[in-house]
């Protein structure tokens, strides 16, 4: 029966399901979370491994110059801050940098350098980083070990 009225369609749009949409931003949250903690673990344990041995490097060279008199604590500490930094910031490895007496006392030469170091206690800083990573060769026992087994002088 056609009484002239014209039936009124709705202009609203029909809903869609929204599922597919939700389902796609909890999955990709939860890939993100996923490499966020493998990330977050393999920074942790890099660090926490750097920091031992920037530790035991410090501690060694404090004990070179106790021994050798030389009042270079506070060389031996912007040394061991700046040979972290570097591992830290990716510029090299902890082996690069510290993994033979040969690498350790170039590091210790090209942190001079970067410091604008141009004498430690009278001496050229070559001469010093020397005489430092040749006494420590000499303490350490096994160079090539002492990284992954504790501390550079035989503590933790």
């Amino acid at each position: 029966m056609d009484t002239g009225v014209l039936e009124e369609r709705s202009s609203a749009p029909t809903a869609r399901p929204q599922w597919p949409f939700v389902v796609a931003i909890v999955v990709g949250v939860l890939v993100i979370a996923v490499i966020g903690v493998f990330v977050a673990n393999e920074t942790s344990s890099i660090g926490t491994s750097t920091t031992r041995q920037v530790a035991a490097i410090r501690q060694a060279c404090d004990q070179w110059g106790t021994n050798e008199r030389t009042n270079a604590a506070s060389e031996c500490s912007a040394m061991a801050e700046w040979m972290g930094r570097q591992v830290a910031e990716g510029h090299v490895t902890a082996r690069m940098m510290w993994g033979d007496a040969g690498a350790m006392a170039g590091s210790c030469v090209d942190w001079a350098d970067a410091s604008s170091v141009d004498s430690i206690n009278g001496t050229t800083p070559a001469a010093w980083c020397d005489r430092m990573t040749s006494w420590m060769e000499g303490h350490v026992g096994n160079w090539g070990s002492w990284m992954m087994q504790g501390g550079m002088m035989g503590g933790p």
